[in-house]
């Protein structure tokens, strides 16, 4: 009983002393009420004003909260904005702050109807008032554009020395659909006669016939025209990120040097979304939601991570949006209790983030979201997840030192993905954030600590001794320079482009191997049983090697070793070419999106001891059943003299483990079903 009470005096004591100035770690909460930006149906619930502020950040501030995220809009009272800021720093919290500007007020779109979004097929958005699709305004329309920018030009000249600002987020989540308002299509067509002089320039690019600029169109479809819907498509984006960046230099004016940042979503989705998380590199701080659920194959979204360091790196790394409870009923990528919350805390801090901010403190229901999704719950504090997460976070707070000065140990495998990659999978469809998320999960099951590879591919430049390359759709250079890398003596695993079979045919001649035939599974069941043929040191020709999913090539081999066929057919699937020592594994099937689906120790199993070959684990881990390596997750954050290590069970069983990470003396440590264990090394 003593040791219990010290316990929770010491965790209060921590939550009471002032955390030092500098590299500061922030666990903090969206808290973007009555500020706009957003449209609330129940104002009843909503917080009215300097008294209701006051106890919902005194109660946030006893939660161990040290930030707050608001998100102010067009229809915000900048006298009110500064008297949540004056509080704020009176109660010693500080505030990141926001905006979601073209998440626009029915007041405003009934005043300018011509700013609503227009869809290819005529569909105006938001249809009605009861339409909270976003965004509800197009950033192309003068008047929007406008009071954006006369509204956010006020906020960072009245608060650009506000002591509780630390830091300025132009836009929540943006976004920009296929719009065809006559706002943007004139802008497109000034953006065509800038880069193209005249229509029939234009017209020869792209086999159109338009009879002058102000008749060009783009296309409905990429079927119709492929480039000109490519043109169309890039134009959307670059407007994206030219209304982003216009926000960033107005704040720039007044604020000299608070870091800026915007937070993203996808980043897979660049043709259909328009957002471009590689805009994020000339910001100073690199953030973007991330809503992760906990389970089995929560490991895989933390590629998204790894791609904020990989984008900035030496910067900052947050998380704006963290999901704080229950969203979409149905919806997987959910936390429903505090125990989730912390133990997602934890691993977001052991990702080397310094910033966490979860979604949302607000005791309201209203239209858009019918589900609290809250840390509170309408007319209550004292709910399960806010006392929860409040211990969770005093346990945390114990270990501020070395995760304030603390950083990853760094990678020893590469994950290659250039921008234009990922703009390509957008406009082909090809599940390239599957294939993402299953290789890193599979890497991370197998104790290696990955990195995201952005750049250009050098060859000879490539700090990693082993890397993944899925996806080399329009590649056949990154081809060759892998070739070159293999030669060199590391290790590469190739995905061949299973959604083009002219694309496969060409990657697969330079490695020598036909490409004959491309089959997807006719039954539910999205996969095939695969063999080992005996060629790989210590197998078995026949034995049981896991499974390939959702689809497949069939490949031609003669005179290469394959290693891995379909039990279905005997066909090879997993082949190492002739004349690179066994340096090259080439996949005729999918291999990230298929650990992302069925996450099968078998299959990685056969590609740990590939990479093994060349590259040690950086943490080997024993006491887990290899079938539930991907539900315990192991990360290690150090200094210039410690580490520490975080083990997360988030499956229903205890283990007793014996961990070993590069550099540090192994130890043995327990962890119990759906707990977080943390453990300092020497």
């Amino acid at each position: 009983m003593k040791r219990f009470v010290l316990g929770w005096l010491t965790a209060i004591l921590l939550l009471l002393t002032p955390l030092p100035t500098g590299a500061e770690i922030w666990i903090g909460v969206h808290y973007e009420y009555p500020f706009g930006g957003m449209m609330a149906d129940r104002p009843e619930w909503i917080p009215k004003g300097e008294k209701d502020w006051r106890r919902d950040l005194e109660m946030i501030k006893d939660t161990g909260f040290n930030l707050i995220r608001i998100r102010v809009g067009l229809d915000s009272d900048i006298d009110d904005i500064a008297t949540l800021l004056d509080i704020s720093q009176e109660l010693g919290i500080r505030v990141e702050f926001g905006s979601a500007m073209f998440y626009v007020s029915n007041e405003f779109v009934t005043t300018h109807p011509d700013s609503k979004m227009i869809m290819p097929d005529g569909e105006k958005i938001p249809r009605d008032e009861l339409d909270y699709r976003w965004p509800r305004a197009c950033i192309h329309h003068p008047e929007f554009r406008r009071q954006r920018d006369e509204f956010f030009d006020a906020c960072a000249q009245r608060f650009r020395d506000h002591p509780a600002v630390i830091a300025w987020d132009v836009h929540n989540e943006p976004s920009f659909r296929d719009c065809r308002s006559d706002n943007t299509l004139a802008e497109y067509r000034r953006t065509v006669e800038r880069e193209f002089g005249d229509v029939g320039q234009y017209n020869r690019r792209f086999s159109t016939s338009f009879s002058s600029l102000n008749d060009v169109v783009p296309p409905n479809e990429r079927s119709e025209n492929v480039e000109a819907h490519r043109h169309w498509r890039a134009f959307l984006t670059s407007e994206l990120n030219r209304y982003l960046n216009e926000l960033r230099d107005i704040v720039r004016r007044h604020v000299p040097e608070l870091p800026i940042t915007y937070n993203p979503t996808n980043p897979f989705g660049v043709s259909r979304t328009s957002q471009d998380w590689w805009n994020l590199q000339s910001y100073d701080l690199m953030s973007a939601s991330h809503y992760a659920a906990s389970g089995e194959d929560t490991q895989s979204k933390s590629v998204q991570l790894a791609m904020m360091k990989a984008l900035g790196p030496g910067k900052d790394w947050w998380i704006a949006e963290f999901q704080g409870g229950p969203f979409i009923l149905g919806d997987r990528d959910t936390l429903y209790n505090g125990k989730q919350m912390v133990l997602e805390l934890n691993a977001a801090l052991a990702h080397n983030m310094q910033g966490v901010i979860f979604y949302r403190w607000d005791p309201l229901l209203n239209g858009p979201e019918p589900w609290i999704n809250a840390i509170i719950g309408a007319d209550t504090y004292d709910t399960e997840r806010r006392l929860t997460l409040k211990k969770g976070i005093a346990e945390l707070r114990e270990y501020r030192d070395v995760l304030e000065r603390g950083r990853s140990i760094a990678p020893s495998v590469g994950i290659y993905l250039r921008r234009d990659h990922a703009v390509h999978s957008s406009e082909m469809g090809y599940d390239l954030q599957q294939a993402m998320y299953g290789n890193y999960s599979m890497l991370s099951a197998l104790g290696y600590e990955a990195a995201v590879v952005l750049d250009e591919f050098d060859p000879a430049d490539c700090p990693y001794d082993a890397m993944i390359f899925p996806y080399t759709y329009i590649d056949t250079e990154l081809a060759a320079a892998i070739r070159q890398y293999a030669r060199s003596g590391k290790r590469a695993i190739v995905e061949l482009p299973v959604e083009d079979i002219d694309a496969a045919k060409a990657i697969g001649e330079q490695y020598g191997v036909q490409v004959v035939d491309h089959e997807e599974p006719i039954y539910w069941f999205n996969g095939w049983d695969l063999r080992g043929t005996g060629e790989e040191p210590g197998a078995q020709e026949g034995q049981f090697a896991g499974f390939g999913a959702h689809e497949r090539l069939l490949l031609d081999a003669p005179g290469q070793q394959v290693l891995l066929t379909y039990g279905l057919d005997g066909s090879p699937a997993v082949i190492a070419p002739a004349g690179f020592g066994g340096n090259v594994l080439l996949f005729g099937f999918p291999l990230g999106r298929t650990h992302a689906t069925m996450l099968h120790q078998d299959l990685r199993g056969f590609v740990g001891r590939f990479i093994g070959g060349k590259v040690q684990p950086d943490i080997v881990l024993k006491g887990v059943p290899d079938e539930y390596r991907s539900m315990v997750e192991t990360r290690v954050i150090e200094t210039d003299d410690e580490g520490l290590l975080f083990v997360i069970n988030r499956g229903l069983y205890d283990h007793e483990l014996q961990v070993a990470v590069k550099g540090y003396k192994p130890i043995t440590t327990r962890v119990g079903m759906y707990s977080v264990t943390k453990q300092l090394l020497n």
